[in-house]
């Protein structure tokens, strides 16, 4: 092994903005949308949502898997 060579090639690399800031630069919004808050609307306002066309690229899927892989 050289000394140029990495023993771990993986640990060099950086996530950069995926990485969680520091709990206090977060704000109020951002530290919910981590803990996973709901947003719950009137049904008013729902309905005037939802009659809002999205863009295309608005379109988010997300492939969750199978919930039990090792029974799939």
């Amino acid at each position: 092994m050289t000394t140029t060579e990495r023993l771990y090639p993986g640990a060099a690399t950086s996530e950069g903005a995926q990485e969680l800031a520091a709990r206090g630069a977060s704000s109020a919004t951002e530290l919910l949308r981590e803990q996973g808050s709901v947003l719950r609307l009137s049904e008013a306002s729902a309905a005037e949502l939802s009659e809002r066309a999205g863009s295309e690229d608005e379109t988010m899927i997300i492939n969750m898997g199978p919930q039990h892989p090792s029974t799939h």
